[in-house]
């Protein structure tokens, strides 16, 4: 009989020693009579250290000053706040942190003697996750996005507070419905057929949408589309995050009309103001050809300012028309080799870049889609203002291409006299001049 109880002792020992959960075992007055391996490990303390001590040193306050009031209330009513129920308390370690924890206590009765037994789980971890889930709510249902999930089928499960702002749906009438509903017949099938292969391939899918209110109203979002993944790396829903952009879009429209317009008014303008102008140069130079020489030194002046003056007009009005044509004329991009392009501009400079003995270094540019007389444009004005602004020395200009994600970036270098970086933006303005006339001619468009 000895050896059975010896051995169940030792059984309730192995089981106690290897519990994932801390188990106290308090006497009716409070004191602590054991603890297991796991309570050891959870409140930092040896077992011998809690030994005939007071349970309340597992506790902080207030919690810590209540409790021999409760084990007194306890034995005088007989009535119990928490024997029997598992709850959510706070414990306090011996290194003086206070930790969530999730408390059972069992009444037992022992040699006529009563026990109680508490069994105490860390809960600490569970407890961040929440507060992080929690957090990432507040922060989901308060965002200035508008935000939904869809199951695999791309039916609403989720949608937060800006999205029933923004398309006037609330949440129970768009759960279990496709984001479709919201179609306004911009976005081609092709679309969304190509949507929903990027994200069914497990890609994030960018874009924008025109779509309808729940009044018919239309707006503009920019949309991001990712999958959402479980620890096995499936796939198990679709995360939309949208922006509404339909103010943009409004500005944006109002710009390109904005712009047309100008355009064709300096058009309209440009070429109409050379007819009177060809006029008036007609004439003065005929005024000069005839009285140059026959009247006073003043007259001659007079006329040869009139001159200038029409030559630089000219300038200027063919300069306009040149800009006002960069969006008018524009022709569809098409793949052309950088390098072919800049040996045109080089012939279509030859005698200015003889004349200075100019040097153009090139690396190898790439080949990629433009609009091929723009960018010849933009090259022979880069070279050729090395030309016109340069120093005592030859110039020499320096046209690199380097790859970047899905870009080029280009850079153009030369050995001229240089601008002050504090005029680096006044330069860009049209009709906007750092240098005397004089010096150097132009009408301030070039850049």
């Amino acid at each position: 009989m000895d050896n059975q109880v010896a051995e169940n002792e030792a059984r309730l020992r192995a089981i106690l020693d290897t519990v994932i959960d801390g188990i106290i075992v308090i006497d009716d007055k409070g004191l602590i009579d054991s603890v297991n391996p796991a309570a050891e490990k959870i409140f930092g303390y040896r077992e011998a250290e809690l030994k005939a001590k007071n349970v309340r040193i597992l506790m902080p306050s207030p919690y810590r000053e209540e409790h021999d009031g409760y084990l007194a209330n306890y034995a005088s009513t007989g009535q119990a706040r928490i024997i029997g129920i598992g709850r959510e308390v706070v414990g306090l370690r011996k290194d003086g942190s206070v930790f969530p924890m999730n408390l059972s206590v069992g009444k037992m009765l022992l040699h006529d003697k009563i026990y109680f037994t508490g069994i105490v789980s860390d809960i600490s971890a569970r407890v961040t996750a929440e507060e992080v889930a929690r957090k990432l709510s507040r922060a989901v249902e308060q965002s200035a996005s508008l935000v939904f999930i869809t199951d695999l089928a791309g039916n609403i499960e989720y949608t937060n507070r800006k999205f029933s702002e923004v398309t006037g749906y609330n949440a129970q009438e768009v759960r279990g419905k496709n984001p479709k509903i919201l179609k306004s017949g911009s976005l081609s099938e092709a679309d969304y057929s190509s949507l929903w292969s990027t994200i069914t391939k497990g890609d994030e899918w960018r874009g924008e949408f025109h779509n309808r209110k729940k009044n018919g109203e239309q707006f503009w979002v920019l949309a991001s589309i990712s999958p959402i993944r479980d620890a096995q790396q499936r796939i198990t829903h679709y995360l939309s995050i949208q922006e509404d952009i339909t103010e943009l879009k409004e500005i944006q429209q109002d710009l390109a009309r904005s712009n047309a317009e100008l355009q064709q008014f300096a058009y309209v303008a440009s070429h109409d103001l050379q007819e009177p102008l060809r006029m008036i140069g007609s004439y003065v130079q005929l005024l000069s050809r005839r009285y140059k020489g026959k009247m006073d030194a003043a007259a001659d002046e007079f006329i040869s300012f009139a001159v200038d003056g029409v030559e630089r007009m000219q300038k200027l009005i063919n300069d306009l028309l040149a800009y006002s044509r960069l969006s008018t004329t524009a022709r569809p991009h098409e793949v052309a080799d950088l390098n072919v392009i800049l040996e045109e501009v080089r012939a279509n400079l030859k005698v200015a870049i003889a004349e200075t003995g100019m040097v153009i270094e090139a690396a190898d540019l790439p080949q990629i889609k433009v609009e091929q007389s723009q960018i010849m444009q933009l090259f022979q004005n880069l070279i050729a203002n090395a030309i016109k602004f340069r120093s005592p020395h030859a110039p020499r200009v320096t046209i690199s291409a380097q790859k970047a994600g899905n870009f080029w970036h280009f850079s153009c270098r030369d050995n001229g006299i240089g601008l002050d970086m504090r005029y680096a933006e006044k330069i860009f303005v049209i009709f906007q001049r750092l240098n005397n006339r004089l010096d150097y001619p132009g009408t301030g468009i070039g850049l």
